[in-house]
C-alpha cells in the first residue's frame, strides 16, 4: 500500500486508485474518494491517522474547484469523486479535483460524500479528535 501512496508537498494525501501501468483509464492514478476509505480504514490501525486527517481536510478544500455551469449554482455538499497531484515544470505542485468529467462513464461523485462520512466517523472513533 506504501507504494500507493500520493504525496501533496511533503504529506502524504491519499492513495492511487491502481498501481497497474495497465489500467483502463489514466485517472486510474489519481486518489478516489471511494477508494481512499479501504486504505484510510488500514491506515488508522497502523496508526497513520495523519494521513487520513490530511485526506479529510483536502477533500474539503477540493469543493471549491467544481465547476460552476451558466445559470446553475453549485451545491455546496458536492465532494469530489476524485483527485491528483500535478507536478508543474516548476517542480511546484498543483492538485485537481474531478467531479466525474475524468471517469470513464462520466458519472456525477454521487456516494463521495457518503464515503467521506464514514471515513471522517471511523477516524473521530479511533483518534478521539474532533
Amino acid at each position: 500500500m506504501n507504494d500507493a501512496v500520493i504525496r501533496y508537498g511533503d504529506d502524504p494525501v491519499g492513495t492511487m486508485a491502481s498501481l497497474d501501468p495497465r489500467a483502463p483509464a489514466e485517472n486510474y492514478r489519481d486518489c478516489f474518494v471511494r477508494d481512499f476509505v479501504s486504505a484510510g480504514f488500514v491506515m488508522l490501525l497502523e496508526g497513520r491517522s495523519d494521513v487520513v486527517r490530511t485526506f479529510l481536510s483536502l477533500i474539503l478544500r477540493l469543493r471549491g474547484q467544481q465547476e460552476e455551469l451558466e445559470g446553475q449554482q453549485v451545491a455546496p455538499g458536492v465532494l469530489p469523486a476524485s483527485f491528483r497531484v500535478i507536478t508543474l515544470d516548476d517542480g511546484s505542485q498543483e492538485l485537481l479535483a474531478d467531479f466525474g468529467d475524468r471517469a470513464i462513464g462520466r458519472v456525477a461523485p454521487v456516494d463521495s460524500m457518503m464515503w467521506w462520512t464514514i471515513m471522517l466517523r471511523a477516524y473521530v472513533r479511533m483518534t478521539g479528535d474532533t
